[in-house]
Parts: C-alpha cells; structure tokens; sequence
C-alpha cells in the first residue's frame, strides 16, 4: 500500500491488499464472508474501500467518527477480521 499526499492539491491512496487467502477464516465460516471494519472521514475513501472489499467478496461495515467506530466494534453481533483506519 501506498498513500500520500499532493500539497494543496489532493491526498491518494494505492491499496493492493488481500487480508486472507480466502474471504472464509474457517470451515464454520465458509458461508458468511468475513467483516472489515473502516473508519475514515472521508467518504470517497470509506466507499472506495467498501467496493474494493465488497469485490472481493468481504462485508464491510464503513464509519466516519472514532465512536462510531467503537460502538461498532462492541457489537457482539459482529466480530471483525480486520480493522482499516487512517
């Protein structure tokens, strides 16, 4: 992954990730893809992560705010294979 920045112009990112070899962490889960967390202010960001996941067949949950963010994370309804944040 690559990020930067252009002063006064405009802020990237380069992401080539696979956050498992496979969207399923065990047997159990082989029918209900992982989640991944994001939490950026940014919205172009947050949706242009969840459609990258999403493409590789993750559930993506996107939040804006650090609460936003821990309320998630303390949703025992959801348990998060990864977290991506900036």
């Amino acid at each position: 992954m690559t990020t930067g920045s252009l002063q006064g112009e405009r802020q990237y990112l380069d992401l080539l990730a696979h956050l498992l070899d496979s969207p399923a962490t065990t047997l159990e889960d082989a029918h209900s893809p992982p989640f991944v967390l994001v939490v950026d202010d940014e919205p172009w960001v947050g949706a242009f992560l969840r459609e990258l996941l999403q493409d590789d067949g993750y559930q993506v949950d996107v939040v804006a705010e650090p609460r936003a963010a821990l309320v998630a994370l303390a949703d025992p309804a959801r348990t998060y294979a990864a977290l991506i944040t900036d």
